[in-house]
């Protein structure tokens, strides 16, 4: 098409400069066949625009879904912030470890929680968390329904569904469920930086009442190792109500049971 237009416009100046018509219908051919481009142009790129938005998007998300389901464990440092009964929490840099299925290690690094461990894996310590505050209350030893209000005084989610596994778990319900509804509700919005490693981000707006979690997720997505490192989550008055972000991200590390174990000499269990 673009070879097309270009021999169109060659010729008409080029039959008007012939037959001796005036600059101003040479102008006249010229500007016609420039809008003609132009306007093809707008076409394209704001047909191709649109459905390169949703196919990345998909394909990313996809692409997402699949990297995790190799995933045997990762370790990170954590920062989370989630607004429950009308207060923000914030918990920053707490060391995390996962491994399949279910296992869960944390360590709070700073903050009134600092040396804080909790651990849970499914099955074990009869399906309950087992934690100490730490400090100088870390002697104390508590073993928690993961459920239990005390343990989700400052969480929406209990242990049993957290992590990754979670987040990816959301937006794969999401991006489902606003595909079976035929809405473009998830959009590719560019790239970006976090902590140096560069990530794909994606929007998904969604209507209320519709089954949906949220008005507004945004997600961040390592390009290496396709995994989300950092999701913000809006309610439907469009404040801020999660926040997670996974610093340092390794996965497959090799762990074992020894980092789930309270008894592990590293840990300050008594």
């Amino acid at each position: 098409m673009r070879y097309e237009l270009k021999d169109k416009i060659q010729n008409s100046i080029a039959h008007a400069v012939v037959y001796g018509e005036s600059t101003m219908h040479i102008r006249t051919y010229f500007n016609k066949y420039l809008i003609l481009i132009l306007f093809t142009l707008s076409l394209v790129i704001s047909s191709n625009g649109s459905r390169a938005d949703d196919i990345t998007a998909h394909a990313i998300i996809t692409g997402t879904i699949k990297q995790f389901k190799a995933v045997n464990d990762y370790t990170c440092r954590l920062d989370k912030r989630v607004k429950k009964n009308g207060v923000l929490h914030e918990d920053l840099d707490i060391s995390a470890k996962y491994k399949k299925p279910k296992h869960y290690y944390f360590h709070w690094n700073k903050g009134m929680s600092k040396g804080r461990e909790v651990i849970f894996v499914a099955g074990k310590h009869h399906d309950k968390l087992v934690a100490h505050p730490g400090g100088i209350l870390q002697f104390i030893t508590l073993h928690l329904d993961p459920e239990d209000s005390l343990a989700m005084k400052e969480n929406r989610h209990s242990l049993k569904h957290s992590g990754l596994e979670k987040i990816i778990n959301l937006i794969e319900s999401n991006h489902t469920l606003a595909r079976e509804k035929g809405l473009d509700a998830v959009r590719y919005i560019g790239e970006g930086l976090i902590d140096g490693r560069s990530v794909w981000m994606l929007e998904g707006c969604f209507p209320e009442n519709q089954g949906f979690y949220a008005h507004k997720i945004i997600i961040s997505i390592d390009r290496t190792v396709k995994l989300p490192i950092k999701i913000s989550i809006y309610d439907w008055s469009g404040e801020l109500s999660e926040e997670y972000a996974f610093h340092d991200l390794k996965i497959n590390v090799g762990l074992n049971k020894n980092d789930f174990d309270p008894n592990n000499p590293k840990y300050n269990y008594f």
